[in-house]
């Protein structure tokens, strides 16, 4: 007897495939045994014995899956993919605005310097805090001051190295810091306040002298949270231990896409400078948006490992953009399609989490990237940053309601309209598709069939276009 026919084949790794193979091996291991009745004791310990082992084949496929981008289930695997190819999912990000920062004028005063330090807070009448991010001063010659603010309550926490826990394989000391934490807020210092730590995204180019740390975003739940972000210190050997006297954290923990608002809504002054300035954001407050989901960073990643963190073709840069926490959708315009650009000009269009236009600090984030990453390297006026525009669509439909189910189809009907104009299922250039438009809502509980007045057809977006929800009209009819 030869070696081949003593290999057995596991081709078939259901039940019946299984038992089928247990039984042939029985028959040949013990052929006097001619009662192979389902009721015998041998064949259902056999029967139950592959019963186990098709559970555990179905296990395995499981965590098989969770190997690859396109399979895998768990939002961690997914992130644990993304660092493999050095791609970190996005924190949440903070909504951003200007705010115009006016003195109250007493008659009869002189008018003095107002020094507003960095973290000053303001408010909206909901009690929502935005923090100015730079310190300024309203001279005595002017009567007002604008600066940046993000939208978050400053966080500073003592970190020791006792504090720090090392619960995986990695070797790197980590230290949670909750949920929500704003992605580019996160400063560390020493207790000496001089030497200041550096945020990287990986530690593969850290040297033992390096004062670096990292911030990794934990899918799974940890601790009875889920969305928690862990600061990283090095482990002396790539980057610097943490020192025993401890480090100073600072961050901002952000409420994220609630913090998105109209003009002139931050209009509360508190504290000390309450009756001595006032307050009101004269740009949209935009970008706000928690955490990066499953689906958003499985669809960025090829994007992202074909970027390389160089920008070269017009996908390199709408995935270079999109990385950025506070952007949701970007554009970017081939020179070829539009000969109104100049030869050595990018131009982008952009949509910020939540909607609406660009904030000021948002765009100064998102050129220090291009000018970082971009092939046209730190020239000034070589990227034109354009706000994506948004196009309006009518819908009107007719509905027949199945007997005995309530006003409520109308309603979920009207809704699961509005949630067919959301940023996660279109794109900038791209079209409102009409077929989707249609199946979705036919399969809304309670609808016997619907008609559609207008539109009639996929409505198609120019350069920089997405869809809005116009007039939405949802009539029922018998």
């Amino acid at each position: 007897m030869d070696n081949a026919s003593l290999l057995t084949d596991y081709s078939g790794r259901d039940f019946t495939a299984g038992l089928e193979r247990s039984l042939t091996r029985l028959r040949q291991d013990c052929p006097e045994l001619t009662d192979l009745n389902p009721s015998d004791a041998g064949v259902s310990i056999i029967r139950n014995t592959e019963r186990d082992v098709d559970l555990l084949n179905l296990y395995l496929d499981l965590a098989f899956a969770e190997n690859f981008v396109r399979t895998a289930k768990f939002k961690q695997s997914i992130i644990e993919l993304a660092y493999l190819v050095g791609v970190a999912p996005k924190l949440s990000s903070a909504a951003m605005t200007l705010l115009r920062i006016t003195r109250v004028v007493q008659p009869g005063n002189t008018k003095e310097q107002i020094t507003i330090p960095k973290y000053t807070a303001f408010q909206r009448s909901d009690g929502l805090v935005y923090l100015t991010m730079g310190s300024v001063f309203i001279p005595a010659s002017s009567d007002y001051v604008d600066v940046a603010a993000w939208q978050g309550e400053l966080v500073t926490l003592e970190i020791k190295p006792e504090d720090l826990q090392n619960f995986d394989l990695s070797g790197y000391p980590k230290f949670n810091l909750g949920r929500n934490v704003a992605a580019r807020s996160v400063t560390v210092t020493g207790q000496d306040s001089l030497t200041a730590w550096t945020e990287v995204d990986s530690f593969w180019r850290s040297q033992p002298e390096d004062f670096h740390f990292s911030l990794e975003l934990y899918g799974d739940e940890f601790e009875g949270e889920t969305g928690t972000v862990f600061i990283v210190f090095g482990n002396g050997n790539r980057g610097q231990t943490l020192p025993i006297a401890g480090l100073t954290v600072s961050f901002l923990r952000t409420a994220g896409a609630s913090g998105n608002c109209g003009v002139n809504t931050i209009t509360t002054t508190v504290g000390a400078f309450a009756g001595i300035v006032t307050v009101s954001n004269i740009e949209l407050a935009s970008g706000g948006a928690e955490a990066e989901g499953t689906e958003s960073l499985r669809e960025r990643l090829p994007g992202a490992v074909q970027l390389q963190q160089t920008a070269v073709s017009k996908e390199n840069y709408e995935s270079l953009l999109k990385r950025i926490p506070g952007v949701k959708l970007c554009q970017c315009v081939d020179r070829n399609d539009d000969l109104l650009w100049p030869h050595l000009y990018v131009p982008l269009y952009v949509l910020p989490e939540g909607g609406g236009l660009m904030s000021t600090p948002l765009k100064e984030i998102i050129l220090g990237e291009l000018r970082e990453w971009g092939h046209l390297g730190n020239w000034d006026n070589r990227y034109i940053l354009l706000d994506a525009i948004s196009v309006p669509i009518n819908v009107t439909s007719r509905i027949n309601i199945s007997n005995g189910v309530g006003s409520t189809v109308q309603n979920n009907v009207y809704q699961t309209i509005l949630g067919l104009f959301s940023p996660d299922k279109n794109r900038l250039n791209g079209k409102f598709d009409f077929t989707d438009l249609n199946v979705t809502t036919a399969r809304v509980a309670g609808v016997n069939w619907i008609e559609f007045d207008e539109p009639k057809a996929d409505v198609s977006m120019v350069i920089g276009q997405y869809p809005v929800p116009g007039i939405i009209t949802v009539n029922v009819v018998n």
